[in-house]
């Protein structure tokens, strides 16, 4: 800079028109070799890339400024310890499963299986059609609701695997026909307990005859269907990619946006009003008496159905992002558990319960674990009916007992009295110390003398429990039975079995229905075989019987 100058210049610096460059020169340094400048004063030398792995530092490549070539050293070890290059972006990640991802393969072996469950189950109950379990329950309306479900488990399939247009189209049209067949055929069901439940006149019930019924169930899902091919041909379905930050996928869109959301809104209204109407004949018929408890089943698979929709709405919307691939799992595995659910509260239960009432001890009578403790049943000896000292129209007796319209039910040794006088019929178990039990108005009762299955037993229905007694002689059972056909209605099951299936039948042998006019069960407790305090005249009288029974030491 002296040269260029002067040394008074640069002290009063003043460098005049030199630039930066013009005070640059070459030279050699000990420590990093030749030192070059270009004309701009930018330093011109050559550089090398160290590879650095597992503490071991390599020279990958040596760059030439000079003659802008790159001299490659050695091979470079990456992260992932071989000489592959890495992406510079990481991939995206994928926001629909694929048939080789094990979710998937969960999923689908979960729906085959339960598609495997209800077809046997089908044709288990089929073969046994002409067993009074499958009659009373309408064995054209079960296979309706399997023919639904297993269209349901189907569209889980094709929500697997890159969408085409065909597919987004098949996916809406099996999902909705599926759910239709369902719960048209549900709605049927409640539809004819609601009727018979509520008639007035018992010769209007040929309405209710299975073809009717099944036109019903056409009409419901003749209008979904009417509903899919029109927004089909207005509104076509197509697969569209869709990329976001760390993510890709593939949705279904429709060419018209708006026709497309008027058809989610219409269906979702119309599906929305069924659920809403068989849960409304459900709820009000839900203490009416059927075989199997039609009505409390048909209120649970509803609301299930209701409970899983909540669930899967928040997912319907999470088309991309990070948790799209999450989001189609919890949908799949959500439809299969409302499935599971349908399926065991409408179809299982009945295969099971017809399992059972084939078994042999059902056929045979034997008392099913029959409970012999003390402390849970009281003296359980079995006596046969006898009247109270002092009141010939009070009769009395132990016997074993079990709820008959319930799975799983045991037998337990109750005491049965039945007070004519006061028109009341009670059923009691001792529970350690108390003794407790129901006490049914006699007028409210309907009795089937020979139930199917349980020979030398008598079926009695209040409310919407049906009991079994089981008898130890057919002269005792008899006494009962003309006891009782004086007070009570009788509805044979057994007679309803050989009667022609016109769609025409009395209230108490229509399939699953039973007495509508019973009245709900008074329940009692006694403490040491002392009646409390009751401000019930037949209450009180009852009472004091089984007081001065139990004070009797009566067995």
């Amino acid at each position: 800079m002296v040269k260029a100058t002067s040394e008074k210049d640069v002290l009063a610096r003043k460098y005049g028109n030199n630039q930066i460059g013009d005070f640059l020169e070459t030279f050699t340094s000990s420590t990093s070799g030749p030192v070059e400048f270009d004309k701009n004063g930018d330093r011109v030398m050559d550089y090398s890339a160290i590879n650095l792995y597992n503490m071991k530092r390599t020279v990958a490549w040596t760059v030439h400024m000079k003659g802008e070539t790159i001299e490659k050293r050695a091979d470079a070890t990456f992260f992932s310890g071989t000489n592959v290059r890495p992406k510079d972006e990481p991939d995206l990640q994928r926001g629909y499963p694929l048939f080789t991802d094990i979710g998937a393969i969960v999923t689908m072996g979960l729906a085959g299986l339960l598609i495997l469950l209800i077809i046997g189950t089908l044709g288990y109950l089929t073969m046994n059609r002409d067993h009074s379990a499958v009659k009373h329950m309408s064995l054209p309306f079960i296979s309706l609701t399997c023919a639904g479900l297993v269209f349901v488990l189907g569209a889980t399939f094709l929500w697997v695997g890159q969408p085409t247009p065909l597919t987004c189209m098949l996916r809406r049209w099996i999902f909705l026909i599926g759910f239709e067949l369902t719960m048209s055929a549900v709605a049927a069901k409640a539809y004819r307990l609601y009727k018979i439940f509520d008639n007035a006149a018992l010769s209007k019930l040929h309405k209710l005859s299975n073809v009717n019924l099944m036109i019903g169930c056409s009409l419901i899902i003749m209008i979904q269907i009417g509903m899919l091919a029109a927004f089909t041909f207005l509104a076509p379905q197509k697969s569209v990619h869709i990329v976001s930050f760390s993510s890709d996928t593939y949705e279904c869109v429709a060419d018209n946006a708006g026709m497309d959301r008027l058809f989610n809104i219409l269906s979702l209204v119309y599906n929305g009003l069924l659920v809403a109407a068989v849960a409304y004949l459900a709820f009000v018929t839900r203490k009416a008496y059927s075989q199997f408890r039609e009505s409390v089943f048909i209120m649970y698979s509803v609301q299930n159905i209701f409970l899983s929709a909540v669930v899967v709405s928040p997912f319907l919307f999470i088309i991309g992002g990070d948790f799209a691939l999450g989001a189609s799992y919890i949908k799949a595995l959500t439809v299969c558990y409302a499935v599971a659910f349908t399926y065991a509260c409408l179809v299982g239960r009945i295969a099971l319960a017809l399992h059972l009432a084939k078994s042999k001890s059902a056929n045979t009578g034997v008392k099913m674990t029959l409970s012999n403790d003390p402390s849970s049943s009281g003296n359980n000896g079995i006596s046969s009916a006898e009247n109270l000292p002092g009141k010939p129209q009070t009769m009395h007796g132990k016997y074993p007992v079990k709820i008959a319209n319930k799975l799983f039910e045991t037998w337990h040794t109750n005491r049965v009295m039945l007070l004519a006088l006061e028109g009341y019929l009670a059923l009691t178990r001792n529970t350690g110390s108390t003794e407790s039990g129901k006490l049914f108005k006699l007028r409210s009762i309907t009795f089937d003398p020979n139930p199917p299955s349980y020979p030398i037993c008598l079926e009695i229905r209040a409310d919407t429990t049906s009991y079994l007694i089981q008898f130890n002689k057919e002269e005792d059972k008899q006494k009962w039975v003309r006891a009782l056909s004086v007070h009570c209605l009788i509805m044979s099951k057994s007679s309803a079995n050989k009667s022609s299936n016109n769609g025409v039948s009395n209230l108490g042998t229509h399939p699953g229905v039973g007495n509508p006019n019973t009245f709900g069960a008074r329940s009692l407790a006694f403490s040491g075989g002392v009646g409390m305090a009751s401000n019930n005249n037949a209450t009180s009288q009852f009472q004091s019987q089984i007081g001065a029974y139990v004070g009797a030491g009566k067995k």
